[in-house]
């Protein structure tokens, strides 16, 4: 038997089944089950398998919470890129010997609705693309 026929008539039929046994196997067969059809909605009825399955969305808004946090809204920013530099003009470079980036903002573009690792993630590569998300105050 096809799983979501299945899953579709243990939902249908679980209140109906626990309350009079006969009167759902005989709606059963008058919509057309076979009798191992039957038997199997009646197993997993018994069993309680009436719960239905969670959305696909459910599951990945579920995760996103134990990542790292459900989404905020962030400002968009089109930036521009200096860097910092000393009194005599040469940038000041980080351990890695690059230039240290300094960020001016000088468009808001729209807000977003995204996660903070995601805004966070998407903010390492502002110096390549000129944009930045910035927490909506």
């Amino acid at each position: 038997m096809n799983v979501n026929r299945k899953n579709a008539a243990v939902k249908k039929y679980a209140d109906t089944y626990k309350l009079d046994q006969d009167k759902a196997i005989s709606e059963m067969t008058e919509k057309g089950y076979t009798q191992e059809e039957i038997f199997e909605i009646t197993e997993a009825i018994a069993k309680g398998e009436t719960k239905t399955p969670e959305e696909p969305k459910a599951k990945a808004a579920k995760k996103e919470v134990a990542k790292g946090g459900a989404n905020s809204i962030f400002e968009k920013w089109k930036v521009s890129v200096n860097y910092e530099r000393d009194e005599e003009g040469e940038p000041i470079k980080d351990k890695k010997g690059r230039p240290i980036p300094v960020f001016e903002k000088e468009k808001h573009l729209r807000d977003v609705t995204i996660s903070d690792v995601q805004a966070e993630t998407l903010n390492l590569q502002s110096v390549n693309s000129l944009l930045k998300y910035y927490p909506k105050k």
